[in-house]
C-alpha cells in the first residue's frame, strides 16, 4: 500500500474525491441506489421480503457481489426517497430519509 502512495505521489496522480455513479447496467431495476465513494462505488437493490428487506449490493459494472436480509425499522418507508450513505455493507445498511439518519442491520 505504502509503495501505491509513493507512486501516486512521484507521478502526481490522484483518484477523484468521489466517483460518479456510472451509467445503470442492464438488469438493475431502475430504483437501484448509486453510493459512491473514493474511487469505487456500488449499486444497492432494496425490496421487500415478507417480514424483512432483501439487499443486493453490484459492483459498478452489475456483478452481484453480495446478498443479505435485514430486519425492518419501523421508521423507514421503503415506498418514500431516501439516500444511502456510510457505512453501508453487506452486515448493516444506513439511509436518510426525512431528515432521520436509520440504520438496519443484517437479519440472523
Amino acid at each position: 500500500m505504502k509503495r501505491i502512495k509513493t507512486l501516486f505521489k512521484k507521478k502526481k496522480l490522484s483518484l477523484p474525491k468521489v466517483l460518479p455513479a456510472p451509467n445503470l447496467p442492464q438488469g438493475l431495476p431502475v430504483y437501484s441506489k448509486w453510493l459512491s465513494g473514493e474511487g469505487a462505488g456500488s449499486w444497492f437493490v432494496l425490496r421487500e421480503q415478507k417480514d424483512r428487506y432483501l439487499m443486493i449490493r453490484y459492483s459498478p459494472e452489475g456483478v452481484e457481489e453480495c446478498r443479505s436480509l435485514f430486519g425492518k425499522n419501523a421508521i423507514f418507508d421503503l415506498s418514500q426517497e431516501f439516500v444511502l450513505t456510510y457505512p453501508s455493507n453487506c452486515s448493516i445498511i444506513t439511509i436518510l430519509q426525512n431528515g432521520t439518519k436509520i440504520q438496519l442491520k443484517k437479519a440472523l
